[in-house]
């Protein structure tokens, strides 16, 4: 008998997904990617007095959990990171992802997604959410020759809402 030997030069490996299973609280960043054209960052505001754990997970288009990380983030502080979707994958480069994140929190936060264009390093896309409360943070503001930000508030009740802008 003559034993043939095969050799797979890229072998995939299976792995069961779990559904993400939001929590009351827990915050929804909808869109986030790690591509050749752009790239996301994550930032969280602890609105606490104490330190606050924070488990990001990273969900594919049909709710299933790709990845998690916990992070910690100082009393009444902020944390960056920037390329969550290669710091939640452990990926030294681009890894083709696109998804969701949610974030869990011991703390009260608030949490925002900057889409960057890998060529101009234009961070122009944002996406800051703070439904339901009387407060949102916006993460950062320009007015350069090369940057300027444009500010779209929606008011989502029946009543007429008064603005503060600080």
């Amino acid at each position: 008998s003559v034993d043939t030997v095969i050799t797979i030069p890229n072998v995939y490996a299976y792995r069961e997904l779990a559904k993400a299973v939001p929590e009351p609280g827990d915050l929804r960043i909808s869109f986030v990617s790690d591509t050749a054209e752009f790239r996301s960052n994550l930032g969280v505001n602890n609105l606490s007095a104490e330190v606050a754990d924070v488990a990001v997970s990273l969900l594919d288009t049909n709710g299933l959990v790709v990845a998690r990380r916990s992070v910690s983030v100082p009393a009444n502080g902020m944390r960056q990171i920037n390329h969550i979707l290669r710091d939640l994958e452990d990926a030294d480069d681009v890894t083709g992802r696109e998804g969701a994140l949610l974030l869990h929190s011991s703390q009260p936060i608030r949490a925002w997604a900057s889409q960057i264009d890998n060529v101009s390093l234009d961070p122009s896309l944002q996406r800051a959410t703070s439904e339901g409360a009387s407060r949102i943070l916006v993460p950062s503001s320009a007015l350069t020759e090369r940057f300027s930000t444009a500010l779209v508030i929606s008011n989502l009740a029946n009543r007429d809402a008064r603005l503060k802008i600080v």
